[in-house]
């Protein structure tokens, strides 16, 4: 079997000028019921797909995706939408479940852009869910840092100029976006729970470091005030997490139709 691997800080210099408060801090709470933390990364594995094609305008694929999320989303939320007795747990699994429907008809209409937008929230959901209980949950610290890092993007991607008040914004945005890509680097990874093999645990690790020198790059450009710099830093840093987090997808079966 595969060893736990510690995911070194080393990937990633977070000096103290670029962050402070590094890490999230996720409360001790008793264990989840049995089975819950492998069901959610098989909820995962088929989620990633639907979300990732979708994205990619690849309807057909992303229609032979949603049928096993729809297959794991119901066999879940069966099993586990009262597994904690607060109202805020049944709640996110009944919005996650209403997003999963949405997602699932604008793919029948043929509307993936539409349904990428519906399924989006369901991670969110799920995390705070699991955050609130005090489950800690490697992908969630993914998505976690998703959201500033994806802010950088649209505040980068396609702009030819930018203002000092953009470069202030990019400046907080960074802070931000540094404090959870600690969360990240620094938690340990099980490779065995999430049924990698040492070869993508290795590629998960290249890509977490080109991640990581991204968030460098970007943060030389805006000590530089060369705002032509900022604005190619900007959007490098999408690749390299998004093949990192649909590394925990299983696309198996859909090879074939990804072309």
């Amino acid at each position: 079997m595969l060893r736990r691997v510690i995911l070194s800080l080393a990937l990633v210099v977070l000096t103290a000028h670029a962050v402070s408060g590094i890490g999230a801090v996720h409360a001790v709470q008793p264990d989840p019921p049995p089975g819950m933390i492998d069901t959610f990364v098989r909820l995962d594995s088929v989620y990633i797909p639907v979300l990732a094609l979708a994205s990619e305008g690849r309807t057909d694929h992303a229609r032979l995706a949603v049928v096993r999320l729809k297959h794991v989303w119901t066999r879940f939320y069966s099993r586990y939408s009262n597994a904690y007795s607060d109202d805020a747990w049944r709640d996110a699994l009944a919005k996650a479940g209403r997003h999963v429907a949405e997602g699932t008809n604008y793919l029948q209409r043929g509307e993936p852009q539409e349904a990428h937008v519906a399924l989006e929230p369901v991670r969110d959901l799920l995390r705070q869910a699991r955050l609130d209980q005090g489950i800690d949950y490697f992908p969630d610290r993914l998505t976690a840092f998703h959201d500033p890092m994806e802010a950088i993007v649209l505040a980068t991607k396609g702009r030819s100029a930018l203002s000092d008040a953009d470069v202030a914004e990019l400046r907080a945005l960074l802070v931000r976006a540094y404090q959870r890509w600690s969360d990240v680097v620094t938690a340990t990874f099980d490779a065995d729970r999430f049924g990698f093999s040492p070869e993508r645990a290795t590629r998960l690790t290249r890509l977490m470091r080109q991640e990581s020198e991204a968030l460098g790059n970007l943060r030389a450009a805006l000590d530089s005030g060369d705002k032509a710099a900022v604005l190619a830093a900007g959007p490098k840093l999408k690749p390299p997490f998004a093949q990192a987090y649909k590394l925990f997808g299983d696309f198996e079966g859909l090879e074939e139709k990804q072309g």
